[in-house]
């Protein structure tokens, strides 16, 4: 009786590009991900959230925009996000003045809604904006509270409590 004789193969691995999704301002993305039902795919830039249909990447739904400067501006933008785990309708995003808005945009397409959180601060300089921007943000896995990461801490915002 002869033993079976293995032959190490490499396994074949095909990969092929589905779409590409650009929005023509050449801003960089700072955050994307898909919405649950995986139909959707969100990417967040220094002013602007969108929504794309992974089906058809021509034209990208604004989800919300951010007023832009010049170039030289140290204007508010927008700097992480992440969709909430369960609803393709709630989205919370981060910012590099400190805010961090959750916005629903069940409420309206053309303005959604949106609630703030933010630790009271006073009006600082560049060095207190530059420790007070959001560098992360994720919806815990059961939708009810938010994480967030700054430069010198970790926040847990409980989005049931007063």
């Amino acid at each position: 009786m002869e033993l079976p004789h293995f032959q190490d193969e490499e396994p074949s691995l095909c990969v092929s590009l589905r779409g590409s999704f650009s929005d023509r301002t050449f801003s960089p993305i700072n955050s994307m991900g898909l919405t649950p039902d995986e139909q959707y795919l969100y990417t967040s830039h220094a002013h602007s959230l969108l929504l794309w249909n992974l089906e058809d990447s021509r034209q990208p739904f604004m989800l919300n925009h951010l007023p832009e400067g010049d170039s030289l501006s140290t204007g508010e933008k927008i700097t992480c996000s992440h969709m909430h785990p369960r609803s393709e309708s709630l989205l919370t995003y981060g910012t590099s003045k400190g805010r961090l808005n959750l916005l629903d945009s069940r409420v309206s397409v053309t303005n959604p809604s949106m609630l703030n959180f933010r630790v009271d601060r006073s009006e600082g300089n560049y060095i207190d904006d530059i420790i007070r921007q959001y560098t992360g943000v994720r919806f815990l896995s059961d939708g009810k509270r938010i994480v967030t990461r700054d430069l010198l801490s970790i926040k847990v915002w409980d989005m049931c409590s007063n």
